[in-house]
């Protein structure tokens, strides 16, 4: 694995260094990644499917503005949260110069989405208050013997991590039946390692929870004009997943 990182980031040096210089001091590049690896994390686990692990859903995100007009404090690491759907926004508002594009559709399609320009400013700047993640990936079934919740959701705060496990019916709903929980305290050691999974047994793990299974962040429709396609995309991969 350490050896694909090492030819991936030669490779990108290509790239960045086939860009006439003065094109490339004037460009900002964006380096992040739509998952981890889990690399033999937790008992040899590897890919990325089935679990919600730090070392899956945790990825860098690098922004380098070499004249530094949209960037401050570059020496300094944000440890806030942030969401992989902050990204789109954060590109659009950089080519913007700001996120006063985001009106009419664009900002009911987009409005919850946290505004990173300030965050790359300033390093003190607040981040979210809570992430939301998503696994919905099928493996080969005869892999599945034992029929295992695949469908994951799960939310993140600084300091807690809920995840549920689930059964979808052909509608693409969720099904309580069988699901299944995890939780960790990142405010202890063992939760920041997630080998103490204390499945959801206190009161701000079930809050979290319910909240998770009832959010309208994460099953919000879309603008109308969109819709369609959006439904239509929706059949067509519940049509293929029931074959």
């Amino acid at each position: 694995y350490t050896q694909v990182m090492s030819l991936v980031d030669t490779e990108i040096g290509n790239v960045v260094n086939s860009i006439p210089s003065d094109i490339r001091d004037n460009t900002i590049i964006i380096l992040t990644s739509d998952h981890g690896e889990y690399a033999g994390a937790h008992g040899m686990l590897s890919g990325k499917e089935g679990s919600m692990y730090e070392e899956c859903i945790k990825v860098p995100l690098i922004v380098v503005d070499p004249q530094q007009q949209l960037t401050g404090d570059v020496d300094i690491v944000r440890q806030g949260l942030t969401s992989s759907v902050d990204v789109l926004p954060m590109m659009i508002s950089l080519a913007h110069g700001n996120n006063k594009w985001m009106t009419g559709d664009y900002a009911a399609a987009y409005g919850e989405r946290l505004d990173m320009l300030p965050i790359l400013k300033d390093h003190n700047e607040k981040a979210r208050s809570h992430v939301l993640m998503a696994s919905d990936e099928w493996g080969i079934n005869h892999l599945n013997f034992n029929k295992v919740p695949c469908h994951i959701l799960g939310v993140r705060t600084q300091d807690l991590k809920v995840a549920s496990y689930t059964h979808w019916d052909t509608n693409g709903d969720l099904l309580t039946t069988g699901m299944e929980v995890e939780s960790y305290d990142f405010k202890t050691k063992n939760g920041q390692l997630e080998i103490d999974n204390f499945k959801c047994e206190t009161d701000e793990a079930q809050k979290l929870l319910q909240e998770l299974n009832l959010s309208s962040q994460m099953r919000a429709p879309l603008p109308k004009r969109w819709l369609e396609a959006s439904n239509r995309a929706k059949a067509q991969y519940l049509a293929n997943i029931s074959k």
